[in-house]
């Protein structure tokens, strides 16, 4: 009896029928290290759907786990992004590596640091990932975590040997992230890590800054209390003290005073504080 055409023995193995002993490897559009074409036969698209079976039955195959997608993302990446992290498991164990980078910047560790929950960023951590590897925007996962309030990720990877000061392509640190979104603990966090919070990013803004900008005022003080410089300004000459009488955060302009900015400072218009 003949065997069946290989998609057709790929398909039927999907479908959960035993692959036949002896049967050679299938090879699919797509599955080999660097190449194109995104199909339902593929690791990628298997894992970004959550199928396991599916992604277990591909490689046994012999399709290489590592295998991208049109964009150059691999399984790992859309399990990653996805919070999938019976997947990831399931990936890693067959062998998916943490390291790669797709095309734009993205990869594995970078889309995990925006997920609530730490687990998949621990096991990509224990994998080998690299947590100082930046995104498409020069952001690093730390930086990411940062952006997004993710306290849990930030812990995880601050338990690495990691660049705390690390910028994106904007000169922004994790810290200015944390202290721009107003995420108070995690500010606190970085600062205790070494964080430092003086400095500015690609517009002058230093975290002090981009916390009195948005009117974050416990985080100002957070700030402050770490030998932040009140009287930092930004690239249009504004200081923390105008943004506070901007936004009438009354306690943030208070604390920068007992701290001894200058209520006479002018900005590039020529506006005091008052003004």
């Amino acid at each position: 009896m003949r065997s069946p055409p290989p998609i057709l023995m790929l398909l039927l193995v999907l479908a959960g029928a035993p692959a036949a002993p002896g049967a050679p490897p299938v090879h699919v559009l797509g599955q080999t290290s660097g190449g194109a074409g995104e199909t339902a036969l593929s690791v990628p698209e298997q894992a970004r759907r959550g199928n396991r079976e599916g992604v277990r039955a591909l490689v046994a195959r012999g399709a290489d786990v590592n295998a991208v997608d049109a964009d150059g993302w691999t399984g790992l990446m859309h399990a990653s992004r996805r919070g999938d992290l019976a997947t990831v498991e399931t990936l890693l164990e067959l062998g998916a590596s943490p390291t790669l980078v797709a095309p734009r910047g993205n990869h594995a560790l970078a889309l995990a640091a925006a997920e609530e929950d730490a687990r998949i960023a621990r096991e990509l951590l224990a994998a080998g990932a690299d947590p100082d590897v930046p995104g498409p925007r020069g952001e690093t996962p730390l930086i990411r975590a940062a952006q997004r309030g993710r306290r849990q990720v930030l812990e995880a990877l601050l338990a690495q040997s990691i660049d705390v000061d690390a910028s994106d392509d904007g000169g922004a640190t994790a810290l200015h992230h944390a202290a721009s979104g107003g995420h108070r603990e995690l500010v606190r966090i970085l600062l205790a890590r070494g964080a430092a919070p003086g400095i500015a990013a690609d517009d002058g803004s230093t975290p002090l800054l981009a916390a009195a900008r948005r009117g974050h005022e416990a985080v100002g003080a957070e700030l402050l209390a770490a030998g932040a410089e009140p009287d930092a300004r930004d690239a249009s000459g504004s200081t923390a003290l105008m943004f506070a009488a901007q936004r009438g955060s009354a306690a943030l302009a208070g604390a920068l005073i007992e701290a001894g900015a200058d209520v006479d400072a002018l900005d590039s218009a020529g506006r005091t504080p008052l003004l």
